[in-house]
């Protein structure tokens, strides 16, 4: 029974994208609401990258994030598993806002990286949603430096909720 699938196609670099427009997102303050709750995200002090959130709404949600670099991990890297994890984990935080309860990342339609190593600094992730309903969503992510530059992309990212205790 086959569980989990991925193709890979490995391509020259491409250019990046234009920077994101957040302006169209109508994002509502975050407040002092916990990050790392335990039960949306239970992940351990390595793994806790969201440093602040700009602002969530139905169609989006905004957030500052490090990444391999910050958290010194070997120069080694072509592309921020870390920062990328830290998306998935911005695309929970909005399923729950949509969906009213914890969800888990099941797919992702294609991952996009532009460079040849992660950026340094923290990065500026935008989630804008695509759909929310029933149980499951559907957004699409994209990662830029500092200077504003696309670093990433992850495009189809779903979250189904998980069963109610």
């Amino acid at each position: 029974k086959v569980y989990y699938r991925a193709t890979a196609e490995l391509a020259e670099v491409a250019t990046p994208p234009s920077p994101v427009d957040h302006s169209d997102l109508g994002l509502e303050t975050w407040g002092d609401r916990e990050v790392y709750d335990g039960e949306v995200l239970f992940h351990g002090p390595e793994f806790q990258v969201i440093r602040s959130i700009d602002g969530v709404s139905a169609k989006g949600m905004s957030a500052h994030m490090g990444g391999v670099a910050e958290a010194g991990w070997p120069a080694a890297w072509a592309t921020d598993p870390l920062a990328l994890d830290g998306g998935l984990q911005l695309a929970l935080l909005w399923s729950r806002h949509v969906l009213g309860g914890s969800s888990l990342p099941t797919a992702i339609s294609s991952i996009r990286t532009f460079g040849a190593a992660p950026a340094r600094g923290r990065l500026r992730c935008t989630l804008r949603g695509r759909t929310a309903e029933g149980a499951k969503a559907i957004s699409d992510l994209v990662f830029e430096s500092e200077d504003g530059v696309v670093v990433a992309e992850l495009q189809g990212v779903e979250t189904h909720q998980l069963p109610r205790r």
